[in-house]
């Protein structure tokens, strides 16, 4: 069981978290991936608490616990994990959040500026019971958005994990229907955009994930 999940929730509303400027601490973490958003909420959460502050504490680790789950994009059934595994214990996964900790989760998420973690907390809102519809649609816009962000990055990975969680949830609210032929159409210009100059893996991978779903040209990926 998490630290971070013990008893009922993080215990804060919408309102809580608005009373917090948490938004400047994501834009000014190192790297646009919500890892590093992780590692800044959670300074500050354990800042807040030294301080006194209980509300604020619970407000930064309900938002780091969000950001720390990690990617199993290629579990469609379990597309996150504990980020760490210590002792008999693990951190959080999106199943420990309790309903009031989703309902503050929805509150914000047309709020939330930065791509990346827009897209993590639809995401979440989608995977866990009772799977907000419209928190999917967000989703899969924000993660070609943040896809497109990180694509000018040193490494490529990140940006195609993006559009393959995309791809995933796309076809999960309607397989080849407006939110699937997004994901598509994006990796599809992902792969127009680098398939001359590539030297990577980058083009094949995103093939692969065409091919998977049975869309794309297969003549012209082999």
């Amino acid at each position: 069981m998490s630290a971070d999940s013990l008893g009922p929730g993080f215990g804060v509303t919408a309102n809580d978290v608005r009373a917090y400027d948490w938004q400047a601490l994501v834009a000014g973490a190192p790297s646009r991936e919500c890892q590093a958003y992780c590692d800044a909420l959670g300074r500050q959460a354990a800042t807040l608490k030294e301080t006194a502050d209980e509300r604020g504490s619970r407000v930064f680790r309900l938002l780091s616990a969000v950001a720390s789950f990690w990617p199993n994009y290629d579990d469609n059934a379990v597309p996150y994990r504990p980020w760490k595994v210590w002792d008999g214990k693990r951190s959080a996964v999106p199943e420990d959040l309790t309903p009031a900790d989703l309902a503050a989760l929805t509150g914000i998420l047309a709020e939330i500026r930065d791509a990346e973690f827009r897209a993590r907390v639809a995401d979440v809102l989608w995977i866990c019971p009772p799977k907000n519809y419209k928190a999917a649609q967000a989703a899969v816009d924000a993660y070609i958005e943040s896809a497109s962000t990180l694509e000018i990055g040193e490494f490529w990975s990140p940006s195609a994990e993006r559009l393959q969680r995309a791809r995933q949830i796309g076809a999960q609210i309607g397989r080849l229907q407006a939110f699937h032929q997004k994901a598509i159409q994006a990796i599809e210009e992902t792969i127009t955009r680098h398939e001359a100059t590539e030297v990577t893996l980058r083009c094949a991978r995103l093939m692969h994930m065409l091919l998977g779903d049975g869309v794309g040209d297969a003549k012209r990926y082999a």
